[in-house]
């Protein structure tokens, strides 16, 4: 899915859903980060619920693995009754920022447990 569809922005691939139903709903955006080094997986992988956590190192978004193929995935949803395309274009690049970041934690540019900038949500 990710892989097929979705928007390039800063070098990620983000796929994009609306899920709802008439009057509510929700866009849904999703891209991958990589796969963490055998020898640094449970570091990683720790890291990511620790971060998850109330989403104090995510911006709102949630980090998820895909269970095929170990592939960290970064994931999140807004109100699209709150979302014009200004805001969308902001929430999509803040996004990408967030994106980023983790990338570079997973794929070892960045040490497991070194400080990571604030990535307080995205409020639009």
């Amino acid at each position: 899915m990710i892989r097929d569809k979705g928007l390039l922005l800063e070098g990620f691939i983000i796929a994009l859903a609306y899920e709802g139903s008439d009057g509510f709903g929700d866009i849904l955006f999703i891209t991958e980060l990589g796969t963490p080094l055998p020898n640094r997986e449970q570091e990683v992988h720790r890291s990511m619920l620790a971060a998850n956590n109330f989403w104090v190192s995510t911006g709102g978004a949630t980090l998820g693995i895909q269970a095929e193929t170990g592939c960290v995935v970064l994931g999140g949803r807004f109100n699209v009754d709150l979302l014009d395309g200004d805001q969308l274009a902001l929430l999509l690049r803040h996004f990408s920022y967030i994106a980023r970041v983790w990338q570079l934690v997973v794929t070892d540019c960045v040490p497991v447990g070194a400080p990571l900038p604030s990535l307080h949500a995205t409020r639009v």
